[in-house]
């Protein structure tokens, strides 16, 4: 009996939705499909977020809620390739794993990087360097490929993978210029959980709230990611400087991804950020050294004042590939951490709004359905 008034409903005209708490005033209602619901008052706090949450949430708050808070996902058995995010997935499990090896190769061998920096001047040698690193990263390519896909892997699968292989050559010769410059791989794949901090992560714990009246205690917003990889390098006065790498399979420069333009303004404003993920890391980094735990006790080798922050950006095109350093000055990273800490305050006090706004590998999906109703 309920399922003829139900199927009646759905034919007819459609009426208005009434706009709920968490919708903006003035903003375009969703469909009578579905409604955006307002965040219930019992829900608690938002007290943890990641690095990549950030940007989720300067592109539509409630799809932050969607997909961070409520942890809603679609699921697809239809792919027959691997897309972006699987073919870059497998691009950093190879990276990673070639990183651990020539840690490992370094320790083992007691290299001096000094000597090996002198050493590769000779144009020999760098060839014979080249090449052995670009049969360990293939290597390891095909080790992962076949655990991954097996012998039977579908034949665009194996493009897919040829094509990796480009890029994998590339970067290789890319890699025996950093060691001849000096550089040598510290760490990869570092796990990071700690909180916002003033100044940057060199301060204070921030707290933020109460956001209830019967609340007294404003909480921390813990932050957690996981560097892809440090370098560092000796100078011959015996200081070091560091860097924190990022891997990239798109040919987004950092300045395109983190403010939607091929060039830097000549101001930046908080509201100018589109993305926070290195100004993050370096937060995170330093607010992890500033809270003194254990764990993070090896990071007290890093001279924070020589630290910067890049992409190691292994595009399509692979004669692009490069290593990338932001050269951002310190107002342009301060007003990061305006938005950082503006951010963090909205979320801890479940400030959703929905904007509308998707990637565009999110058009025409389940979540397009959900942002903006079937009737857009």
């Amino acid at each position: 009996d309920a399922l003829i008034p139900q199927v009646v409903e759905l034919f007819e005209e459609p009426k208005e939705p009434e706009l709920t708490g968490i919708q903006k005033t003035g903003q375009k209602p969703v469909s009578r499909l579905f409604q955006t619901p307002a965040v219930p008052d019992s829900f608690p706090p938002v007290c943890e977020m990641s690095v990549t949450d950030f940007s989720v949430y300067i592109q539509n708050p409630y799809l932050f809620y969607l997909l961070r808070v409520l942890r809603l996902s679609e699921v697809s058995d239809s792919a027959r390739e691997l897309d972006a995010a699987s073919f870059g997935t497998l691009f950093h499990d190879v990276v990673q794993a070639f990183g651990q090896k020539e840690i490992n190769r370094q320790n083992e061998l007691q290299l001096d990087p000094a000597a090996e920096s002198s050493r590769l001047n000779d144009s020999a040698a760098f060839d014979a360097e080249k090449d052995r690193i670009q049969k360990e990263l293939l290597g390891i390519l095909k080790q992962y490929s076949f655990a991954r896909f097996g012998s039977q892997a579908l034949p665009v699968v194996g493009i897919q993978c040829r094509q990796m292989e480009e890029r994998l050559r590339v970067l290789a010769e890319k890699q025996a210029e950093q060691y001849r410059d000096g550089w040598r791989i510290w760490t990869v794949e570092h796990p990071l959980h700690a909180y916002l901090r003033e100044n940057g992560g060199r301060g204070d714990v921030l707290k933020f709230g109460p956001t209830k009246p019967q609340e007294t205690t404003p909480k921390p917003m813990l932050i957690h990611g996981k560097l892809d990889r440090i370098d560092f390098r000796r100078l011959p006065d015996g200081s070091t400087e560091w860097r924190i790498w990022d891997y990239k399979t798109s040919k987004e420069t950092p300045v395109e991804k983190h403010f939607g333009r091929k060039t830097m303004k000549d101001s930046v404003e908080p509201d100018d950020w589109k993305d926070l993920q290195l100004p993050l890391y370096l937060h995170l980094l330093r607010s992890a050294r500033q809270s003194g735990l254990p764990e993070y006790k090896d990071l007290n080798q890093i001279d924070p004042q020589h630290m910067r922050v890049g992409y190691i950006s292994v595009p399509k095109k692979a004669e692009s590939t490069e290593f990338c350093e932001v050269d951002w000055s310190e107002a342009v990273f301060r007003t990061a951490e305006e938005k950082i800490r503006e951010i963090a305050g909205k979320v801890h006090a479940k400030e959703f709004p929905n904007s509308g706004e998707l990637s565009i590998w999110d058009r025409d999906s389940l979540l397009d359905w959900i942002i903006n109703g079937p009737e857009k």
